[in-house]
């Protein structure tokens, strides 16, 4: 695999000016090119802002830290519109981007898609041709997803950000998009896949970053889900054990708080070193926000 880091983020928070609070603390991670690297979290903790701050399409009352480099290049307001739809796509999650008043057919011509590519296009996701007749509004929310999907991955952008391809997709449908993003890395391009599907992630992803309550937890390679004792952080952990394949195993906390960490009081390994500055540090291959992991 090439190991150029075609995006790094370092130390992004993001809030908002009518909270106190960031919502996105501290997050740190990058994508290399060749590879798919999974973001998991719970819905609604703040993974597509993350999305969002890389295409610099968050709300104006949005308040942000931390740098953001796509090929060592600091993306900026005033160099964002250079690299976004040419060297970085996105596949939003939301089915209301597609413009209401253009048909179908429109948007994927605009989208460089040819007569044989479209008719390939439908063909390999069961759409019947009429869907380029008709205006967004007249497609089903799958129908849209694939038709966002195609012209994400269409552009020939080095990077796709896919902020939560597969929901309203059927199982064929969505095992086909993994596949055809696997196929891209093969050509060196990256994937940035955003989701709360942890099965999903350990399918397709290389790398698999994990929030928790707005904090990055840890960033592990694929085989270290393997029940061998690999991961590192005890939410990690946690999450792996519960899956119905691994018995809904769950290792319960104190339920009592004792330090500023994100999972203090549902930690099983919580003690008196958690009270001291926690790092998001290099450990065995991966990198881990706990100061007990080992």
């Amino acid at each position: 695999m090439n190991e150029e880091k075609l995006l790094q983020i370092e130390n992004i928070s993001i809030g908002f000016s009518s909270v106190s609070d960031y919502i996105i603390k501290n997050v740190s991670f990058d994508i290399k090119s060749g590879e798919i690297h999974a973001v998991i979290g719970a819905s609604g903790s703040g993974k597509s802002l993350l999305a969002h701050a890389v295409m610099d399409i968050l709300p104006n009352n949005a308040v942000t830290c931390g740098k953001i480099l796509y090929k060592n290049t600091l993306l900026t307001k005033n160099n964002i519109n250079s690299f976004r739809g040419s060297k970085i796509a996105f596949i939003p999650q939301s089915v209301t981007y597609l413009d209401p008043l253009m048909k179908i057919e429109k948007h994927l011509k605009d989208s460089a898609f040819t007569e044989k590519s479209m008719a390939e296009f439908l063909e390999k996701y069961k759409l019947d041709k009429s869907v380029l007749k008709k205006y967004p509004h007249e497609l089903s929310g799958g129908m849209i997803r694939k038709i966002l999907f195609a012209i994400g991955i269409n552009a020939g952008a080095d990077l796709i950000i896919a902020d939560e391809p597969t929901p309203g997709l059927d199982l064929e449908s969505a095992v086909k998009v993994m596949e055809d993003f696997k196929n891209i890395t093969k050509e060196g391009k990256g994937v940035l896949l955003i989701t709360h599907d942890i099965d999903l992630a350990l399918k397709v992803a290389d790398r698999i970053s994990i929030c928790y309550n707005g904090e990055l937890v840890e960033t592990a390679v694929k085989d270290d889900f393997t029940g061998s004792g690999k991961l590192r952080h005890p939410y990690t952990i946690n999450l792996y054990s519960s899956l119905p394949q691994n018995k809904f195993t769950y290792y319960a906390g104190s339920n009592v708080k004792i330090s500023t960490c994100c999972y203090s009081g549902e930690c099983f390994k919580e003690n008196d070193n958690c009270k001291n500055h926690i790092a998001f540090r290099h450990l065995r291959n991966g990198y881990v926000r706990c100061n007990n992991a080992s």
